[in-house]
């Protein structure tokens, strides 16, 4: 049975740093995720393949588990030219996460995929096709991710009322009962409930965003370097521009992006967080369009954590 470990998310945690400073240099991964070079739409079949998981008819499930192990084989030989079944893989693509957190049809409506679905499908593949399949998970404070999140999509936010402002996203998670399995999975332990369901404990590997990136948390560090078998400092990676880590270990980061293309490193990002940080803010480049997080979001977020957390009771 071959490894392959995948990436799945959370989006808005450096995902695109690690893909283009980390994943592309690993020697004890044959790594097929996106790299520097490669956008999501330029990996497409493997779009297909996760929304096939959260969409497709059971009946194609066959069909849809074949493409996609072609697909897996096709890319090793394209990017290695040979298919070497002692080397492990490792595909790093946050849409796994993405079609569940930020369940957008950008040019119709809202859709919501259920994770429950989506991995049991995907550990059904793995078990098919002699995949041993493990788990990265980057998680972060769930208030700065529903923040994040929503700015870096508001263009496509605007295209489905329900969502057309902060205020009204945080209120249709909260109401709209399409909308509350997305703001479920918002909290870490919600999605760990589900991947535990699917797969082995000892499968899924975890990482926080603020403790990896901004704090530098030696444990989490040495993980992950474990894990990837890193044989190079990934401290001068995060870093190697400049030092700017945060002193305050409370203070709450967000950051200015192009919702197109990030064109930052993420010592950038950090400083237009820290630019914007006294007035906690996402600033939409393209719209300028200053997109808040006051008083009355805050309220609504203790909602939905309450809710969450209610319905786990019930």
């Amino acid at each position: 049975m071959r490894d392959l470990l995948i990436h799945i998310g959370y989006p808005k945690t450096a995902t695109t740093f690690l893909q283009k400073n980390v994943y592309p240099h690993l020697n004890s991964y044959r790594y097929l995720g996106k790299d520097d070079e490669l956008s999501d739409m330029s990996l497409k079949r493997y779009l297909n393949f996760i929304a096939w998981l959260a969409y497709g008819p059971e009946e194609d499930l066959i069909k849809a588990f074949k493409c996609f192990d072609d697909v897996i084989k096709e890319e090793e030989v394209r990017r290695y030219k040979n298919i070497d079944s002692e080397i492990p893989l490792f595909l790093s693509f946050e849409p796994f996460l993405g079609l569940i957190l930020m369940p957008i049809n950008y040019s119709v409506a809202v859709m919501t995929a259920d994770p429950q679905l989506v991995f049991s499908r995907l550990a059904k593949f793995g078990k098919e096709y002699n995949y041993n399949i493990k788990l990265m998970l980057f998680d972060r404070n769930p208030k700065e991710l529903m923040h994040s999140s929503y700015a870096q999509l508001y263009p496509f936010m605007m295209k489905a009322k329900p969502l057309c402002s902060l205020k009204s996203y945080l209120n249709s998670m909260l109401n709209l009962e399409y909308m509350q399995l997305n703001g479920k999975y918002f909290f870490k332990d919600e999605l760990l409930k589900v991947l535990l369901n699917h797969f082995d404990k000892k499968n899924i590997f975890q990482f926080n965003y603020e403790e990896f990136f901004l704090r530098n948390n030696k444990d989490q560090i040495d993980s992950f370097k474990f894990l990837l078998h890193l044989d190079f400092d990934i401290l001068s990676v995060l870093w190697k521009k400049e030092n700017v880590r945060q002193k305050d270990k409370n203070v709450k980061i967000g950051h200015k992006r192009h919702w197109k293309k990030n064109n930052r490193n993420l010592i950038g990002s950090l400083k237009a967080a820290w630019s914007t940080f006294s007035i906690n803010y996402y600033k939409h480049d393209k719209l300028k369009v200053f997109i808040k997080w006051d008083e009355e979001c805050d309220d609504l977020f203790k909602e939905i954590e309450k809710k969450v957390r209610n319905t786990d009771d019930n």
